[in-house]
């Protein structure tokens, strides 16, 4: 897990997604573990499978505004916008981080 957390910020993100898919195979409801997942699938452009996992998330956890934030940027890539707006919106409502998106690397 925190292997998977240091590549990240490395922005080695294809090793992320091992990390986190070992994490998340140990424990497969560490929603932290899945989140970073879903995050790092996102920088890796695979879009659907990002979606997957953050939907995962927000299937056990509905406040969670990360997992929110990453359904809302696969979404954005996978030509749904009005979805991905609606899911940036939710995000933004839960955790004020998310207010200045538009500037985030992510997005």
């Amino acid at each position: 897990f925190l292997q998977g957390k240091l590549l990240l910020k490395m922005n080695f993100g294809n090793e992320a997604v091992v990390a986190f898919q070992k994490a998340v195979k140990l424990d497969e409801e560490d929603i932290d573990a899945r989140v970073l997942l879903a995050r790092s699938l996102n920088i890796t452009k695979r879009w659907k499978t990002a979606l997957l996992h953050a939907d995962m998330v927000l299937t056990v956890d509905d406040q969670n505004a990360d997992a929110w934030f990453c359904r809302a940027h696969a979404l954005k890539h996978l030509d749904k916008e009005w979805m991905a707006w609606r899911a940036r919106r939710r995000a933004q409502h839960l955790n004020p981080k998310y207010k200045d998106v538009e500037k985030c690397n992510l997005f």
